[in-house]
């Protein structure tokens, strides 16, 4: 069986592709780095990525909605300050969320708590005594959320 390569053999060789993906990615750092410079100094931290678009656009990735909105009204002047520099081709901005939490998506679903066999019989029981239609549907439907006993 062979041996894996080690990474600083795959890198140091000709690999085209990661040679190419390398590329694109210092592109679009030099584009967001280039963005931030336009922007006032409490936005730029919020500012996530930059990537050009093939059809004179570019799509500038925020923290979130509120962040995405604020810097939407900065769009005319980034689109004229760009135009003064090597971005001459640009002549839109869409502007989205990047929506990536390692935090969120790692955390386990918490379990559904459920009630034991007893408190869903009381539930039941209370459900039967009960006038009011609404609340005895209510009731009942409760009381079927429950764990059966083994």
């Amino acid at each position: 069986m062979k041996k894996p390569k080690s990474l600083n053999s795959i890198i140091q060789n000709n690999n085209k592709s990661l040679h190419s993906t390398i590329e694109v990615a210092k592109i679009q750092l030099r584009l967001l780095n280039t963005i931030k410079s336009f922007l006032p100094k409490s936005i730029q931290q919020h500012c996530l990525g930059a990537v050009p678009q093939n059809n004179n656009s570019m799509t500038l990735y925020t923290k979130n909605s509120a962040w995405c909105n604020k810097i939407r009204y900065y769009t005319p002047m980034l689109i004229e300050s760009l135009n003064k520099t090597n971005y001459k081709e640009i002549k839109s901005i869409r502007i989205k969320v990047i929506s990536y939490n390692p935090k969120q998506r790692d955390k386990p679903k918490p379990d559904k708590l459920l009630m034991t066999d007893d408190v869903s019989t009381l539930l039941k029981n209370a459900a039967e005594n009960i006038d009011d239609e609404q609340l005895r549907s209510a009731l009942t439907k409760l009381s079927n959320n429950h764990k059966p006993d083994k």
